[in-house]
């Protein structure tokens, strides 16, 4: 497209995004079908926990699940997209969906992120380079010599033609277009196959020719520029025409418009729960922050099969029926494990409270439960660095100031904590530092001293390795990370967040 018929695309992606946002409540990301979310929690629940455990080079433990393992429960969570990521002790993060909504933020995006990822094809994900040695997609038997030879005979055979199911002749549209690239100089990688192969690639100024002389198809030129830029020549890139946009555009949004709320692996939280509660008889866990689900499903799952008991403050994750019963996601995604499960099969066993953890001790249900926890497992928020709502009982509305928040919402929930498991009870208690600006936040040493103080004793400290991000691998000159809680596993380095091991003196 030209540029302005691209942002004139762009405005009507978002208006059509926008409206089934607003009126079914749908994210823009791929979903899936009733039959998919059967199918998904069916991988979910018959993979085995133990393969989730690594060992670091260093010898210490890890944890590690494919993301595919437990996307399925962002199902039941459409608002994970509207959760706004601050960087700064400032409440003003915004969201992917803020991204949408907000025309200036719109605005810059469209002209940045969008134009790099849809209108020059960043991700390769609908066109590729081609390469010198390759034949006509349209016909096999032609090898072109030359990167004009290459327009000038797939113009000419537009269409690869190929047998129908029943004797008619169908075919496929192929199409090119010119992406601005330095000189093609020699490949010097590192991959052997690629060192004898190069890319056609036309000068500008050929290029420029091509476009005016008015033989070939004018989008094809789109990219040209009339005056040079750092970008010597350009490359032809090839696309089939049934290719669509969507879904597979989705991902620009989940990668360039700003962080995403992402859920904690579920095959991990099973592990833990595995390892940390059998052999013991009717076990009772309790999870401070309920968030996504992630916890709770490995709880559910778990053979052990404890009693999970929740607490999240997140109006969004209640809702009520026309009978006016209030009832949560998380309910209602033990009561679908529940419909999957053999009739004379031990049912989920759950016990959800909305609101935050550091009122929890003031819960009459929750009383009865001092003492007789044998595993309190969570990852609290990080202060402020995931809003997960704007309602005010969220701990970094209630406390806007770190230290404030720290005294009202961590070190209560650790107390809590320390009070209600049973002797030699576990707490698992996920947390990492973050930096605010250029400093981090003390997340850790504040949990330890906290925990400490509430007569608990730490006793280990697992690793939850983390996805590859942007950064995460870069080393310093002696090849440590420079990313803070870095690992390597089989010589690879890896980016962590510690669980802290702590247990209750008997």
């Amino acid at each position: 497209m030209t540029e302005p018929a691209f942002v004139d695309w762009m405005t009507r992606v978002r208006r059509a995004i926008l409206a089934q946002w607003h009126t079914h409540q749908v994210p823009p990301r791929v979903g899936l079908t009733d039959t998919g979310i059967d199918h998904a929690w069916e991988r979910l629940v018959t993979a085995t926990a133990a393969d989730v455990w690594l060992t670091a080079d260093d010898g210490a433990a890890c944890l590690s699940a494919p993301a595919a393992s437990h996307s399925v429960i962002g199902q039941w969570f459409p608002t994970m997209m509207k959760t706004r990521i601050n960087y700064s002790a400032k409440d003003v993060g915004i969201s992917i969906y803020d991204m949408f909504s907000r025309d200036e933020i719109w605005a810059r995006y469209v002209k940045s992120y969008a134009a790099r990822h849809f209108r020059r094809d960043s991700f390769y994900a609908y066109s590729r380079a081609i390469h010198t040695h390759e034949a006509l997609p349209t016909r096999k038997d032609i090898i072109p010599q030359t990167a004009t030879a290459y327009l000038t005979l797939l113009r000419d055979h537009p269409v690869e033609q190929t047998d129908g199911l029943f004797g008619d002749s169908t075919g496929e549209s192929y199409g090119v277009w010119l992406a601005p690239a330095t000189g093609d100089d020699e490949y010097s990688g590192y991959s052997e196959h690629l060192k004898s192969r190069r890319i056609w690639t036309l000068t500008h100024e050929e290029a420029i020719a091509l476009r005016d002389s008015g033989a070939y198809p004018s989008h094809w030129f789109h990219a040209v520029q009339d005056t040079l830029t750092k970008k010597t020549h350009y490359m032809v890139r090839l696309y089939a025409g049934s290719t669509r946009i969507f879904p597979d555009g989705f991902k620009s949004f989940r990668v360039s418009m700003c962080q995403y709320a992402v859920n904690w692996p579920a095959l991990c939280a099973r592990a833990l729960y595995e390892r940390y509660t059998t052999g013991v008889d009717a076990p009772v866990v309790w999870d401070p922050s309920s968030g996504w689900a992630g916890r709770l499903v490995g709880a559910i799952t778990a053979h052990t099969k404890p009693l999970y008991i929740g607490c999240d403050p997140n109006a969004d994750h209640l809702w009520v029926d026309d009978a006016g019963v209030t009832h949560s996601k998380y309910t209602e995604i033990a009561a679908y494990h529940d419909s999957r499960l053999p009739f004379d099969h031990e049912p989920a066993k759950v016990l959800f409270f909305p609101c935050g953890s550091e009122e929890m001790q003031h819960q009459p249900a929750f009383q009865s439960y001092k003492g007789a926890l044998d595993v309190v497992f969570t990852s609290p928020p990080y202060f402020n660095r995931e809003a997960y709502s704007e309602n005010e009982e969220q701990s970094y509305k209630k406390f806007s100031a770190f230290e404030d928040w720290c005294e009202g919402f961590l070190k209560p929930t650790l107390e809590t904590a320390a009070a209600w498991l049973k002797p030699g009870g576990v707490l698992l208690w996920n947390i990492a530092d973050i930096k605010h600006g250029k400093d981090y936040l003390p997340l850790e040493a504040k949990s330890i001293a906290y925990a400490t103080a509430a007569g608990l004793v730490q006793q280990d400290t697992i690793r939850l390795l983390m996805a590859n991000m942007p950064g995460a691998n870069r080393v310093d000159d002696d090849g440590q990370g420079t990313a803070k809680n870095t690992c390597k596993v089989n010589g690879r380095l890896v980016k962590f967040e510690p669980i802290f091991v702590f247990r209750k003196p008997s």
